[in-house]
């Protein structure tokens, strides 16, 4: 018998973006329903290691904030649109995003 595990994740269960320096491990998670600057973002606050941008160089703040209020604009879309499907006499429906199974990444 074959089992396969999947996780699944509903848009507006994403909480926070978060931002782990490879170098020296700081963690720094910045809540999704905030204002949250992701521009403001460009290197490690404990160590100053490049994160969002290369100094004199490119960036990849303006596409990470983005996909930010990109996230933002879907959750409030979704509560509208099942609120007109339920004034229609339909049945809202529920939009998940299959993640990896953290378990199995922890194990490679």
């Amino acid at each position: 018998m074959t089992t396969r595990k999947t996780t699944l994740i509903e848009v507006h269960d994403i909480l926070a973006a978060r931002v782990t320096c490879g170098r020296c491990k700081a963690v720094l998670s910045v809540p999704i329903s905030r204002d949250g600057r992701f521009s403001t973002l460009y290197s490690c606050p404990n160590c100053d290691a490049p994160w969002l941008s290369v100094p004199g160089g490119p960036s990849v703040a303006p596409e990470v904030q983005k996909c930010v209020d990109g996230i933002k604009r879907l959750v409030d879309q979704l509560k509208n649109w099942n609120v007109v499907l339920e004034g229609r006499n339909s049945e809202p429906f529920s939009l998940t995003f299959e993640i990896s199974d953290p378990a199995s990444d922890a194990k490679s």
